[in-house]
């Protein structure tokens, strides 16, 4: 086995009486899936690449719950994960047990999530235009320095951040 097993209780889920959930968290191919078939509980997917019905040839498909759960035409971001993981947790009558590699999400489970305004379309349409210039990323840096963190070829956190940043003068 060559992944990681974290059963997560924050403090105010045991104040709450919240319920509890684990993750097996690790790279493709580790075995997890068949570690996790074993336990009880409800399974539910925590890959990024898994969550499109249509891409599986580039990651393993297993049946469980948000896995192929859009067309790799649309956009799912970890927002949307997040947001659906949640209503299984909820309404879960079992421990819910979350199998996959992507850290964002599993992140997104221990920490949540920034709450960001909508962008307006004004700052969105003029970050188009900054990304088109071959110094974006400098010109990302100078508009915000925390994103010093991304690589160059990030142009998606890139610009993300950016937006951000110009919308709310806050990093993220």
């Amino acid at each position: 086995m060559n992944f990681t097993i974290y059963l997560l209780i924050s403090q105010s889920q045991r104040k709450a009486k919240l319920k509890s959930i684990i993750i097996i968290f690790g790279p493709t191919a580790s075995g997890k899936s068949s570690f996790a078939q074993k336990m009880p509980g409800i399974h539910i997917n925590a890959d990024s690449m898994q969550i499109y019905q249509d891409l599986k040839i580039l990651s393993a498909r297993d049946d469980i719950l948000l896995s192929g759960a859009v067309n790799a035409t649309q956009h799912a971001s970890v927002a949307w994960w997040y947001k659906e993981a949640c209503k299984l947790v909820e309404n879960a009558a079992n421990t819910p047990i979350f199998v996959g590699g992507t850290g964002l999400y599993v992140q997104a489970l221990q920490n949540g999530l920034a709450t960001i305004p909508k962008i307006p379309q004004a700052i969105i349409a003029e970050v188009d235009k900054l990304c088109q210039q071959p110094n974006f990323y400098n010109i990302a840096l100078q508009i915000d320095p925390a994103s010093k963190t991304l690589k160059a070829n990030d142009i998606k956190r890139l610009r993300r951040a950016v937006e951000v940043k110009l919308f709310t003068n806050k990093s993220i």
